[in-house]
């Protein structure tokens, strides 16, 4: 009968405000928002009908407290909170105190008491990932600099992670086929924000290149543990979501055609680890892609082809089979090799891998062949294949770390005027240069600092190089005078 008394009174009307001062702000607890958190599980309806009446506050205590009472609630009365929710999860202190604990713990909650719907569309909002800049050109190389960036959350990565791990399971459970798209669309859209809309230089006109294979080399586990970005978050998200859903035949084409139909190249690479994982539902898809020659060639998903490879060669039919011993016997059907590579060592190590991975089931003729291989090469598989060294070299060399320490600043200057970026993957770019230049600054920020306004007509893409080579240096406990960099920041 309190509540009922209290609510009478507009006990619950005036939430208060946060307190703003000296370009701080401070959040006010509200002892009436906690009073309704510790009634929530007692008194649900009522709790949930004056939490609809209360006034927005962008108080993030208060938000907090009631998103944990509508997690206290029976899932048929939280969901009447839902707009509340949303709204809290837009606002503009979304990511700050226990909030996003709370709103996830909401999702999984609505979730699990048959309310996806409604869940899925809170984990829009919640989940949602910061616009790219509308001035944004990835032709130009100097925006690929200055306006290519990581992908960020509204949520600190912490809490996004946390909400991944925790509500996951109960998303797809609920939304099954939707939930998968959502988080192909989110994974779309951070690496957007990564590469641009042309992805980065891609060797396939269906398929955007985003170096998956460099930065997530393993789809199982992240390449930083502990250290995971958005990206890698996202990516664990579909990969886990996909797996969970595909237990039958149907599931398993409805999962590869959602999958497929983003045209980054890390989707391919989560579709092939998808069916190395699911197994026998999944062996015709897998046969028709292990035998698909562009497949069979792309560096990218190498690993995850080969993965595949080894576990479904056994159960394809007898022509499939042939097929890919095909591709195999034909080798390596590529021109993008690196200057100065052995050609014919290539092909053999190409086919070696293939065929190192189903050496118990090859067919007698491919006997003399593995022993040949097996050699000169080995007997067992090697988890990161080399044909990575062979046509990607990571960051290409434009001048040399050490020679541009070496050079005087003029003549640094009229390097990086006359630099030209060469075509071809394997050639040094600007990005390339800007790297190098920032390595250098760091190495000795005194000196470039001293000399720094003589760059002011260089091209902005070293500017932005420079000005993280005294970043870098800073950190890392360098004394150097800071008003020329202050100024060139201007």
């Amino acid at each position: 009968e309190w509540l009922k008394h209290l609510s009478a009174e507009g006990f619950f009307q005036h939430p208060v405000v946060p307190e703003r001062k000296d370009g701080g702000i401070r959040f006010v607890p509200w002892p009436q928002s906690r009073y309704l958190a510790r009634l929530a599980s007692s008194e649900p309806q009522k709790v949930a009908d004056i939490i609809l009446e209360i006034p927005f506050t962008e108080n993030v205590n208060i938000q907090s407290d009631l998103a944990g009472a509508a997690c206290a609630m029976p899932p048929e009365q939280a969901v009447r909170l839902i707009d509340q929710a949303k709204a809290w999860a837009s606002g503009p202190n979304a990511a700050l105190s226990l909030l996003p604990e709370y709103l996830g713990r909401l999702i999984g909650h609505l979730a699990d008491g048959g309310f996806g719907d409604a869940a899925l569309d809170l984990a829009k909002i919640v989940l949602a990932l910061e616009g790219i800049p509308e001035e944004f050109d990835p032709s130009n190389p100097e925006d690929r600099v200055i306006h290519r960036r990581k992908p960020e959350a509204v949520l600190r990565d912490w809490d996004y992670k946390e909400i991944l791990r925790l509500q996951l399971p109960a998303l797809v459970r609920s939304g099954g086929l939707e939930t998968l798209k959502f988080f192909c669309n989110l994974l779309e859209e951070a690496l957007l924000s990564e590469w641009g809309p042309g992805g980065a230089n891609s060797e396939s006109s269906i398929e955007l290149e985003d170096y998956s294979y460099v930065w997530r080399s393993n789809l199982e586990t992240s390449d930083r543990p502990g250290n995971e970005d958005i990206q890698n978050l996202l990516i664990g998200a579909v990969r886990d979501a996909a797996v969970q859903i595909g237990s039958d035949v149907i599931s398993v084409e409805e999962v590869v055609s959602e999958l497929e139909s983003h045209v980054w190249a890390v989707f391919r690479r989560i579709s092939l680890d998808f069916l190395h994982k699911i197994g026998a539902p999944g062996l015709s898809l897998a046969g028709s892609r292990l035998a698909d020659e562009d497949l069979a060639n792309r560096r990218g998903p190498e690993s995850e082809y080969l993965d595949l490879l080894g576990s479904t060669f056994s159960g394809l039919s007898a022509e499939c089979q042939a097929r890919i011993l095909k591709l195999i016997e034909l080798g390596p059907q590529t021109d993008d090799l690196i200057e100065g590579v052995d050609q014919e060592e290539y092909a053999r190590r190409w086919r070696w891998q293939k065929i190192v991975v189903i050496k118990d089931q090859l067919p007698s003729e491919w006997l003399d062949e593995w022993k040949n291989l097996s050699e000169e090469f080995g007997i067992s598989p090697n988890p990161h294949p080399s044909g990575f060294t062979a046509v990607w070299r990571g960051q290409n060399e434009a001048a040399g770390v050490e020679k541009l320490i070496a050079m005087p600043i003029q003549e640094i200057i009229e390097f990086l005027n006359d630099f030209r970026p060469g075509d071809g993957f394997d050639n040094a770019s600007q990005e390339d240069l800007a790297r190098e230049l920032t390595q250098s600054t760091a190495a000795e920020p005194t000196r470039i600092a001293g000399s720094l306004s003589a760059f002011d007509g260089v091209s902005l893409v070293y500017r932005v190089g420079l000005i993280r080579g005294f970043k870098d240096a800073s950190i890392a406990g360098s004394e150097f005078d800071w008003a020329p960099v202050l100024q060139t920041c201007k």
